[in-house]
Order: structure tokens, then sequence, then C-alpha cells
């Protein structure tokens, strides 16, 4: 990444990066809007803000499905995002087989597929994970469950020790009718 690389963010992204991820008080944060709101841009540029701002940072990157997952919200970090950030090809590893994008400082991306599964009710599979922040893409796809689990997995990483961050969880979601409307809008417009 270029330290000399200057990124023009829209009013609303520098809204987001001000109010969301450098205010130490905010732990959880939804943004919602239509369709080609750029919500998925927002994720993906505060993604690689916490990377070049936390060297080591560990994120975890959600949606209800893999495929989903890569087929959007990966496509847009590598295909629009790094190229914003100067991030080429030589400046990071993508395991696509275990899902993790590893960049030159040690920070990690690791992708999750959060939806239900009968054989895995209560997500064990996020047991052992140590994660700094989660980012959830289409998270009124996923159940209040995935993401209160995979929210008591932040704050286990390095980053949130060594550069005394707190734990943060950030949502992106089209209007929805699930949890999201009664734990995030609700409380605020009622």
């Amino acid at each position: 990444m270029s330290d000399s690389m200057m990124l023009r963010l829209s009013a609303k992204q520098v809204e987001f990066k001000t109010k969301i991820l450098d205010d130490p008080t905010v732990v959880e944060a939804l943004i919602g809007g239509s369709a080609g709101g750029g919500k998925t841009m927002s994720m993906c540029i505060a993604m690689m803000i916490a990377v070049a701002t936390y060297p080591g940072i560990q994120l975890a990157l959600g949606r209800k499905t893999l495929q989903g997952l890569n087929r959007s919200t990966v496509a847009t970090l590598l295909g629009k995002v790094h190229p914003m950030f100067h991030i080429g090809t030589n400046d990071f590893h993508f395991d696509k087989k275990d899902g993790i994008i590893t960049y030159h400082d040690g920070s990690k991306i690791t992708l999750l597929a959060l939806d239900y599964e009968p054989s895995d009710p209560d997500f064990a599979r996020l047991g052992s994970a140590e994660f700094d922040w989660a980012f959830v893409d289409e998270a009124g796809e996923i159940s209040k469950q995935a993401k209160d689990v995979l929210r008591s997995r932040l704050g286990r990483g390095i980053a949130t020790q060594k550069f005394d961050i707190p734990p943060k969880i950030i949502l992106s979601c089209n209007p929805s009718t699930n949890f999201l409307r009664t734990e995030y809008y609700q409380p605020y417009h009622d």
C-alpha cells in the first residue's frame, strides 16, 4: 500500500469513517439503504483502512453463503477497492480453499458463511476464531444468532490489544423486517 495514496471518499463514506470507524465508543453499527447505494463498497474501503491503520488486524467478512460473498463482496474488494489502495497482486495472498486473504503486514480477512446449518445449530464452527473486527454484508440474510456468535468472537485478535482498539462489528443491509429492524431501527424511530 502506498503511503502517498490519495483516497477520494464521498461525503457519506467520510461520515462512515468518522462516526463509525474512528469512534472508539461505536462497537456495533448497521449501514442500510437500497441496492446500489454503496454499502458494500464502503465496507470494503473500511476494511482496507483498518488494514492500513492497524498492521496485523484480524478481520472477519461474512455473508449468508460463501458463493454470495465471493460473487459480490470479495469481487468488489479485489476488483475495485484494492486498486483504489494501490494493492497489487503481489501485496496479498488469497487462499481460496481456506477463504483467507493475507496481507504483507500480517493482516487477514477471513471469509465466513453465516447461514444456519442443521449440523451446526450453535455456530460452533466460529468457536475458536480470533478476530478484532467483523463485517457482515447483507445482514438481513442471516439470523440474530449468527450475528451474536460472531460478535462474541471479536476482541480476540492481535490488534485489539496491540493498538488498544475496541472490537467492532459492522453490518450492511437492505430494508428488512428481521432482527435488524427490532434491534437497530425501531429503538431509534418509535
